[in-house]
């Protein structure tokens, strides 16, 4: 009698174990979730200006409208995380945080996202359209943005610039939150290219007026 407990004991801590162990084998890795930051300066003072932008609307490429972090592992090929996620769209996310940047480098609150607010009354002075075509980390571990956007006023309707413009910046790391940061502060410097050229055309379009002016 004793045997036979023992053995069936022996065979129920047979089963635990191996249940166990199959448990173990078939669990994945817990998923990762990783977001981008804006950039703003740190002072409190309050906005200067009230030059307004709509930004957007914003498009990218297709193999960026997925939740998992996609790294460049050569000119033709690519990596796509398995674990490593965005936490929310990109398109949304370059959006907003460009939106945020652009406002700050400004120094204006009249800086606003396309779809918020009411879009159908154009009250703004400028909008930029943007199409990003690269937005990663390669193996090196150097972030590019690469993005074809345009400037153009609603009233009357007028492109005033079309750009392309490719930013890369060394990451500090493999990581994937190294990766974020990098991207992170690519938007930002995206953001003041944009700014550098919307006040370049704000002077322009004064000094035309002023000339204007003296002629009448």
């Amino acid at each position: 009698m004793t045997g036979k407990i023992f053995q069936t004991c022996g065979k129920s801590l047979a089963l635990i174990i191996g249940l166990a162990l199959l448990t173990a084998c078939g669990s994945s890795p817990p998923t990762r979730y990783y977001q981008l930051e804006e950039r703003v300066s740190q002072t409190d003072g309050a906005p200067s200006s009230t030059l307004s932008v709509r930004v957007g609307p914003l498009y990218i490429a297709r193999y960026l409208q997925q939740p998992n972090i996609v790294t460049q592992k050569d000119n033709y090929q690519v990596e796509v995380a398995e674990f490593d996620r965005w936490v929310e769209p990109l398109d949304q996310s370059i959006s907003r945080i460009l939106t945020t940047n652009l406002s700050d480098t400004l120094s204006s609150n009249w800086v606003h996202e396309f779809g918020v607010g009411n879009d159908a009354i154009e009250l703004f002075d400028y909008q930029v359209l943007a199409t990003i075509t690269r937005f990663d980390v390669d193996a090196n571990n150097i972030a590019t943005l690469q993005t074809q956007w345009n400037l153009v006023t609603p009233r009357p309707s007028v492109t005033l610039l079309a750009k392309r413009t490719v930013l890369t910046r060394q990451a500090a790391s493999s990581s994937y939150s190294s990766q974020a940061a990098a991207l992170s502060d690519l938007i930002s410097e995206l953001a003041k290219e944009i700014a550098g050229d919307i006040l370049i055309q704000q002077k322009a379009a004064a000094a035309a007026a002023a000339s204007l002016q003296q002629e009448d």
